[in-house]
């Protein structure tokens, strides 16, 4: 059996994140997220929908992705 963990519209980058407070807790979010599907020993993640809010992410947001 094929076991899939799913994560969809992340929208890091989003003017609602302004606070640079509220930036980073959309990043963690994000990378708890990832921590609990990984203890799940899932055959692989998938990201759906927005990672990014805007078409060409900042800098910032693109480097903690990588």
């Amino acid at each position: 059996m094929v076991r899939i963990a799913h994560i969809s519209d992340s929208h890091l980058g989003s003017s609602m994140f302004q606070l640079v407070e509220r930036r980073e807790d959309a990043r963690k979010c994000l990378e708890k997220a990832i921590d609990m599907a990984l203890k799940k020993s899932p055959n692989i993640i998938v990201h759906t929908g927005d990672l990014f809010h805007d078409a060409l992410p900042q800098n910032d947001d693109l480097n903690f992705v990588i």
